[in-house]
């Protein structure tokens, strides 16, 4: 039933109903109780899609948790090193787009977990006590610890943990070409990450790796997401190698903590973390967008080959 109304058809999907199945573990060790009131947001979607695998699944209960951030100073380490991008966004422009389309890197720097702790606490403390609480608008040169393949590295040291593995994920995202291939002929390559930003920090327009699905599920926090929708072209004009021209329509989705979002492939969007924020991500290839994925790689190549004979 998922693969024939999202996957097949390629539009985003808010689910709720896995936190308990297949996130059940990592969501009590990574979560904890706080004491500030957080806003609960009970319209997961403004404008289009809203729907869950679980119809009759109410929206998690866990609306004043915070990270647990002893789990990860005991089970990480404070010394080990995580990659913190630097949102350097030009005002008004809300992209990182380059003039082909292309998403251009953030400025990373590595730091230690304990820095990076203490760097989201203080955060935490002066975004607060300013009333930005719920703030909606991206804001520029907050780090955001993104891309962090934990997972891989928890995987070598397992028999230290609680509990292992920490989740499953769940059936309906499980027929994986991509990551798959890379358990096989990578030296531990993957493409399932944890990211973890605090209240403020967001992720500006981009389309999702290689045209692949991904999800998303949030551990911890709320996030914004801003879905613009693709329109179909019969010709080449205003195309950006895709075969599908963007628009100005586009819709929003609240995700709160404990609910798992699709993400289809092509489409273009904005992630805000309007809380501190730590989820887990995998992006995916199936049958229904390996298509895509190989013109991806036929478009990167020809801008290659392009690029070499200039």
């Amino acid at each position: 039933q998922f693969k024939q109304k999202y996957c097949d058809k390629n539009v985003p999907c808010l689910i709720r109903g896995l936190e308990k199945s297949h996130f059940k573990d990592i969501s009590s060790q990574w979560r904890k109780s706080s004491i500030r009131q957080i806003e609960m947001y009970s319209e997961p979607a403004r404008g289009v899609i809203s729907d869950a695998c679980n119809s009759n699944a109410a929206p998690s209960a866990n609306s004043q948790t915070i990270v647990n951030t002893e789990w990860f100073s005991t089970f990480v380490g404070d010394d080990s090193a995580v990659p913190v991008r630097i949102n350097n966004n030009q005002p008004g422009r809300g992209s990182n787009l380059d003039d082909d389309g292309r998403a251009q890197e953030c400025e990373t720097m590595e730091m230690k977990l304990s820095e990076w702790i203490d760097e989201c606490r203080d955060h935490e403390e002066q975004f607060h006590a300013s009333g930005r609480s719920g703030e909606r608008r991206p804001r520029d040169n907050i780090g955001y610890l993104k891309d962090w393949h934990l997972v891989n590295f928890l995987s070598q040291r397992n028999e230290s943990l609680p509990s292992w593995p920490l989740y499953t994920t769940p059936s309906f995202f499980q027929r994986d070409l991509l990551n798959d291939f890379l358990r096989r002929y990578s030296d531990g390559g993957d493409y399932k990450f944890v990211y973890w930003g605090p209240s403020g920090s967001a992720t500006t327009l981009h389309s999702d790796v290689l045209h692949s699905y991904s999800w998303s599920y949030n551990v911890v926090g709320m996030k914004k997401w801003i879905f613009h929708i693709p329109e179909l072209q019969r010709d080449n004009d205003d195309d950006d190698g895709r075969g599908e021209h963007y628009n100005s329509k586009q819709f929003e989705v609240i995700q709160n903590t404990g609910e798992t979002i699709f993400v289809p492939a092509t489409w273009k969007h904005e992630v805000f973390n309007l809380l501190e924020t730590i989820s887990i991500n995998h992006n995916w290839i199936t049958a229904a967008n390996v298509d895509l994925s190989w013109q991806c790689l036929l478009t990167e190549i020809s801008s290659i080959e392009t690029e070499l004979q200039s």
